[in-house]
């Protein structure tokens, strides 16, 4: 009978020994579990963190953008007064142009019918002498106008640049030539980051579109622009089917729709 208890007992102490085997083995791999949570944990947080900073660094690049803005406003008001100023002189130019020419042609009148020489010729040379003052003057007259008309010309060309520009920021369009790509996706939070910024042309608040092989798949909204890169928010629904964004994926600025012809959509 004590052979019994004993072999009993022997086999109730295997049979807690091994219990308390797997039950340490189980808190080992919880312990690594835990731990590897920790790590994941820490390492999202300092992502998210980071994601912050880019937004206000972002945010205060769009502030020191309206600035710009205000800065172009004013450099095109300027423009706008030199251009006006250019075009009272040329008419200043033209009316003394005009002058000379009229004086060149008393001049060639008054030899006409010509008096006694000895009267005639200090009457020639003094004539002589204002028709060659006349000449002078036309030719100089005649260069300033070229170069006025050339700074006019030169003085509407930036205006019509910088009014587009200030039309595409204000309208919230990036450049119809922007070209860049996707540098990094972030599928969990509906994010990615472009491979260009403000230098290249992209506006916050725009909507750009993604292509592969030709085709749009998708469509970003720009929420923050820096100097050489962006981040843009994942249009919903926006995302064809069986296609998931990846780094590479061209971008470009939105295509516009060819509106139908009010006639055509009639008939």
């Amino acid at each position: 009978m004590s052979k019994i208890f004993g072999t009993l007992a022997a086999v109730f102490l295997a049979v807690a020994a091994f219990v308390a085997f797997k039950n340490k083995e189980a808190k080992e791999v919880e312990i690594g579990d835990f731990k590897k949570a920790l790590q994941v944990e820490k390492t999202t947080t300092n992502d998210l963190n980071a994601q912050i900073k880019r937004r206000k660094d972002a945010e205060d690049l769009r502030d020191q953008h309206k600035d710009a803005a205000v800065a172009l406003n004013k450099e095109l008001e300027k423009e706008q007064a030199d251009y006006d100023t250019a075009k009272k002189d040329i008419v200043k130019l033209e009316a003394e142009f005009n002058a000379k020419k009229q004086e060149l042609a008393q001049a060639a009148d008054a030899l006409k019918d010509l008096p006694d020489p000895e009267e005639l010729i200090p009457k020639i040379k003094r004539m002589r002498a204002q028709l060659t003052e006349a000449t002078d003057a036309i030719a100089s007259a005649e260069a300033r106008k070229a170069n006025l008309i050339d700074l006019d010309t030169n003085g509407k060309a930036r205006i019509k640049t910088t009014r587009e520009l200030i039309e595409l920021q204000s309208s919230g369009k990036s450049f119809p030539t922007l070209k860049t790509r996707i540098s990094s996706v972030y599928r969990n939070w509906g994010f990615v980051i472009l491979a260009a910024g403000d230098r290249q042309g992209v506006v916050s608040g725009s909507t750009l579109d993604v292509l592969r092989g030709g085709d749009v798949i998708a469509k970003l909204k720009v929420t923050a622009v820096e100097a050489g890169r962006a981040s843009a928010d994942v249009v919903l629904d926006s995302v064809a089917e069986g296609v998931t964004l990846r780094a590479g994926d061209t971008v470009m600025a939105e295509r516009e729709e060819a509106k139908p012809n009010p006639a055509t959509a009639a008939n």
